[in-house]
């Protein structure tokens, strides 16, 4: 250690001086940066590495003597930055040993050299440029060969946090590791799986105080778990259930102080949400008593309210021990946030049906001002049809009875089946109550039994959810609820009376139709070749997608849950049996009963948060896309864990001429005239084309297009079928996953004018027109 912190302070010493030095003579010595020039630098590099390795064996108890080199090596390795401006030369380095020398460096004896080696490798390896990507691509490719991944994960806790340079090393080396996750996703099974890298990050988020390496270790973590099955098990395995818990809790009682504690605190519950896929992890989190600690962040009502409520759906969803526990530890009252008072003690249902007692069965007066609301809405629309020309419209049965599911009466077959089961419990007072409200408002409880059976028996046919007879728009919904069960069904028919009612003449029991499961919100349920074979011979025709997701108005609602699929969005190219398979695999399941079983699903979640004048969505997209495989052409299923932002004003929206970059970079805001009226802050991050013109008068807008920006948004270039796969042979295109060929290693390359033969012939024409 004194050996190593005398060179280091003699390094850092003299490092100003000729780091000037370095940076004129490298600006004499390259002019222009060709390969010729680089091969200079990369030599030039060797011989320094190699000098410092002889003298350091030689004088290892003499810093002294190995001072200078280090000092020397330091300055060439800030000479080979000059390559981040030519990426596409990596290919012609590589070969030449450029990725072993960079890891060499990164297991320096000498701290600071270590740190440099990681700052250069975060400019090698960070390009925007898709020209550039085949260049950093083979860097990336030979950096994993040479075992860099390995020594990026050891620097993370050989360098100390304490230092400011060594806090900004470790900043750089998860740079590398984004930018190498990035450029091969497929290497996040094969960090953890090899590294504990899992275990620094857990760490580093469990130390309270905030800053800049504590956010970027919450973002690569989300990098991990994002479509990584097996990492989101390795997780949970290494109780970061319980990690990620703490550092959650951290904010229960207070929010974030800056925007990019914010981004953290996204991240982590991002991060929450993917370990809760695998069922078992569920388990460790209400054994961590995570219900308890997203019920009290509910109760606080800080910025963290809806990140826990999202939590606890992935937690409580098809996993009944998590919703027992919600019950268990009086959830129900934070549910039930307008209706506050004290919970009744027996079992979950009758705690649940206690609600309906306090105050003076205040709760039962409120269900029934919504059943005489909703029966008025149903009527009127009622009437409305029956003025119109059904024989113009041509407007069957189904449809009819779609259009009362649109104006309410799905609503009311809840209210009807909640009221019901009130009945059904044999308490006298909440009886009587219902009994009373009843004869006020001119009503029996036949009334109430005829929208309950109407329900029950709804025709078949209707299941197809037309909601009009245009074809741009027929009847979809966000996750319908499941049919109920038969015993179910038999008990709903015993609602509001003391003995079972006699059958219809043994009719056939129907499933509930579960069109407008929530009539704020709808979806259109579309056949693309169906509707893109009524509208290709009009040019004005709308977009097959259009009405695959509409958010509408509805003070009331504050979190939606949409179900659709690929196909429905017109992006059928991208759905294919792989793409259903894996989805099933990581959870990504749609119970819509709209939704045809061979559909690749998507799920959308949407938070509404309500501001003057506007309304902001932020949602969720989860699905899973089919691409070409980078190297062997078969069908690559990837991923999506999409985060997006919606912006819906009164005002129309006008993009300035002049964008302020101060709002970019989180520098105040200029002083003027806003374009769009009074703007908040927290707005700021929405782009323009995610801001959109909802006025006042309007009850509905789409937003699929939207939705399909975010899916297209995540289309990469570089998805694997496999970690392993070898590609194709460059010779006669064999694939090299499934057979072998005897084509010769050795073969000379064939000259850029010389037409090309063989099979990869036929590959290229099509590959030059996609």
């Amino acid at each position: 250690m004194d050996i190593d912190d005398a060179a280091a302070a003699a390094h850092k010493r003299k490092r100003p001086q000729d780091e000037e030095e370095v940076d004129l003579s490298a600006a004499d010595s390259v002019e222009v940066l060709d390969l010729r020039a680089a091969k200079r630098l990369l030599l030039g590099f060797e011989r320094r590495l190699r000098d410092n390795l002889e003298a350091r064996i030689k004088y290892p108890d003499d810093p002294a003597r190995f001072a200078d080199s280090e000092i020397a090596l330091h300055a060439e390795a800030e000479r080979l930055r000059l390559l981040a401006g030519a990426p596409e030369l990596f290919p012609d380095l590589v070969p030449l040993g450029l990725a072993q020398s960079l890891s060499s460096l990164l297991i320096h004896d000498n701290a600071d050299l270590a740190a440099a080696a990681a700052s250069l490798l975060a400019d090698l390896t960070d390009s925007d440029d898709p020209s550039d990507l085949a260049g950093v691509q083979a860097l990336a490719d030979a950096l994993v060969d040479a075992n860099a991944l390995d020594t990026l994960v050891h620097n993370l806790s050989r360098f100390s946090e304490a230092d400011p340079d060594e806090a900004e090393a470790v900043h750089h080396t998860l740079a590398v590791l984004e930018n190498l996750l990035d450029l091969r996703p497929h290497l996040a099974d094969a960090v953890c799986e090899r590294t504990r890298i899992l275990r620094w990050l857990l760490a580093r988020l469990k130390v309270r105080d905030f800053d800049a390496n504590k956010q970027y270790a919450s973002e690569i973590l989300a990098i991990l778990l994002q479509n990584s099955p097996a990492n989101q098990k390795r997780l949970g395995q290494s109780n970061g259930v319980d990690a990620l818990l703490q550092a959650v809790a951290m904010y229960k009682s207070r929010d974030p102080k800056t925007s990019d504690e914010e981004e953290m605190l996204e991240n982590l519950f991002d991060c929450l949400c993917c370990v809760l896929m695998p069922m078992e992890n569920k388990d460790r989190f209400v054994k961590a008593e995570g219900v308890e600690l997203m019920i009290i962040i509910m109760k606080q009502k800080k910025l963290a309210y809806s990140s826990a409520i999202r939590t606890l759906d992935f937690a409580m969803t098809r996993f009944p021990p998590a919703c027992e526990r919600f019950v268990d530890v009086l959830g129900l009252k934070t549910a039930f946030a307008a209706f506050m008072g004290g919970i009744t003690k027996g079992s979950r249902r009758m705690r649940l049906l206690g609600k309906f007692v306090e105050n003076e069965c205040e709760k039962i007066d409120r269900l029934m001002e919504f059943y005489i609301r909703y029966s008025d809405r149903v009527k009127e629309e009622a009437e409305r049809l029956d003025n119109l020309d059904l024989e113009d419209l041509e407007m069957d049965d189904d449809e009819r009875y779609n259009r009362k599911l649109e104006a309410g009466l799905y609503t009311l077959q809840l209210i009807a089946l909640i009221l019901g089961h009130i009945w059904h419990s044999g308490n006298s007072q909440m009886r009587t109550r219902i009994e009373l409200l009843l004869r006020q408002n001119k009503l029996t409880k036949q009334d109430v039994k005829d929208i309950l059976q109407q329900a029950i028996a709804g025709k078949e046919s209707a299941t197809r959810h037309v909601l009009s007879s245009s074809p741009r728009r027929r009847a979809a919904h966000p996750l319908p609820p499941s049919p109920p069960s038969a015993a179910s069904r038999r008990r709903s028919r015993h609602l509001f009376s003391s003995a079972a009612a006699p059958s219809h003449g043994g009719a056939r029991e129907r499933r509930p139709i579960a069109a407008a499961v929530d009539d704020d919100f709808f979806t259109v349920d579309l056949d693309p070749d169906e509707y893109l074979g009524e509208f290709e011979e009009d040019d004005g025709s709308p977009c097959p997608w259009e009405g695959a997701l509409v958010y509408r108005r509805d003070a009331a609602v504050q979190h939606l849950e949409y179900a659709t699929t690929l196909e429905r969005l017109g992006l059928g190219d991208l759905s294919s049996p792989d793409s259903l398979a894996r989805a099933a695999a990581v959870g990504i399941l749609s119970s819509s009963s709209s939704t045809k079983a061979a559909e690749t699903p998507v799920l959308v979640s949407l938070d509404v948060t309500r501001r003057r004048g506007r309304l902001r969505l932020d949602g969720i997209v989860r699905t899973v896309i089919t691409l070409a495989c980078f190297r062997c052409a078969e069908p690559a299923p990837e991923g999506i864990f999409a985060n997006f932002s919606l912006l819906l004003t009164e005002d129309p929206v006008e993009e300035p001429d002049v964008v302020d970059l101060g709002t970019i970079y989180e520098e105040d805001i200029a002083k003027g005239p806003s374009v769009t009226g009074t703007q908040d802050e927290d707005d700021q991050d929405i782009d323009w084309d995610d801001r959109l013109h909802f006025p006042t008068g309007d009850k509905e807008i789409d937003i699929s297009k939207h939705i399909r920006d975010v899916i297209h948004l995540e289309i990469t270039f570089d998805a694997f079928c496999s970690p392993t796969c070898k590609g194709l042979c460059l010779v006669c295109g064999t694939n090299l996953n499934t057979s072998s060929c005897n084509c010769s290693k050795e073969k000379t390359r064939e000259p850029k004018d010389v037409n090309r033969r063989g099979p990869l012939k036929e590959l290229l024409r099509p590959l030059q027109q996609r």
